[in-house]
């Protein structure tokens, strides 16, 4: 779920990105808007009945239960619904209080979480939340009509940007006959002022565009990999991959990928 710095800028790049256009993913909110959003904490029978569904995906995924007796989430009623590893807490919108696949996919991401503290890829991630949306009940899994459009925001804003660099690299062989980062400093010293001016601006300008158009990548990538994963648990789950498989909450990242892979494969 790359270097660390280019994950940064990617993570960074992207909220600003999906927030400027007013579609930030609910499932990737971050952080500090899940604590500062109008969260309270769910009362007692909305807890009882995500720890009952916890035990009961974990029952039905072979987790034994000392993998997450002594560390339950705390439960929300929030502005979102979405499991958060790092705090342990897990987030429901009202109208999904009751609605027992939704809340078992934040299941699977959390007891995945208690199986395996490395972390996952997004694809499976998803793919390990699919599943517990699945033993609750759900006969088939699909991006929500809000992920669809983002991805198609998502997809006009970046080719808005490829034409914007398209348009600014074209000044640049105007300018001086070849791009602008072809040009050594010895050239560059020579160029008039007003030139050498505005090949600054140039590359500052396709610099930032760069930056966005890796944000948009990044959050195509992201929905993707939701879908992938989804994909993948259904088809997994007509295997009876859990029966199969009794240890498969339990793999280590590497194996799980290959594992999720594998179904996607199978699925072509």
């Amino acid at each position: 779920m790359l270097t660390v710095v280019l994950l940064i800028l990617t993570i960074i790049a992207l909220l600003w990105i999906l927030s400027s256009m007013g579609i930030l993913n609910q499932k990737s909110v971050a952080l500090e808007h899940l604590i500062q959003s109008k969260n309270k904490s769910a009362d007692i029978y909305i807890t009882k009945h995500v720890y009952d569904i916890i035990h009961r995906v974990a029952r039905e995924a072979n987790i034994p239960e000392e993998k997450f007796a002594d560390r339950l989430p705390a439960v929300y009623v929030a502005e979102t619904t979405a499991y958060q590893n790092v705090e342990n807490q897990i987030f429901l919108k009202e109208e999904d209080v009751s609605d027992d696949p939704k809340i078992g996919e934040e299941v699977g991401h959390y007891l995945r979480s208690m199986c395996n503290p490395e972390g996952d890829t997004v694809k499976t991630s998803e793919f390990f939340g699919g599943l517990g949306r699945l033993v609750m009940g759900a006969k088939k899994i699909r991006l929500s009509n809000e992920e669809v459009s983002q991805y198609h925001e998502v997809e006009k804003y970046e080719n808005l940007i490829k034409q914007k660099i398209a348009n600014l690299e074209q000044e640049a062989l105007e300018l001086l006959g070849r791009p602008s980062h072809e040009i050594s400093k010895e050239e560059f010293a020579r160029l008039p002022e007003d030139t050498r001016d505005r090949v600054r601006k140039l590359d500052q300008e396709l610099g930032a565009l760069g930056v966005e158009w890796g944000g948009c990548i990044g959050a195509k990538k992201t929905i993707r990999g939701h879908e992938q994963g989804y994909i993948a648990a259904e088809h997994a789950y007509q295997q009876n991959a859990l029966k199969k498989d009794p240890d498969l909450f339990l793999k280590p990242r590497n194996e799980a990928e290959k594992i999720v892979d594998s179904y996607l494969t199978e699925k072509e």
